[in-house]
């Protein structure tokens, strides 16, 4: 993903491959997730790249429900 081998993203926190202006954002929208049901989205974070590049990727947040979705 974004260039990276799976084996270096293991382990690694997901805040650590975002853009530090989008850090707090992304903390804000996960506690929502956390505190209540539903779907939040879509939204754009800038992730970083292997190559030091920056992409910007959206997605969809939900709770974990433990359901394949």
């Amino acid at each position: 993903m974004f260039g990276y081998e799976p084996a270096a993203l293991l382990g690694r926190p997901l805040a650590t491959l975002l853009h530090p202006a989008d850090r707090d954002r992304a903390t804000q929208l996960f506690a929502e997730v956390v505190a209540g049901p539903g779907v939040i989205g879509p939204v754009e974070w800038r992730f970083r790249q292997a190559d030091g590049s920056w992409r910007i990727a959206g997605c969809d947040v939900q709770p974990a429900t433990g359901k394949m979705i």
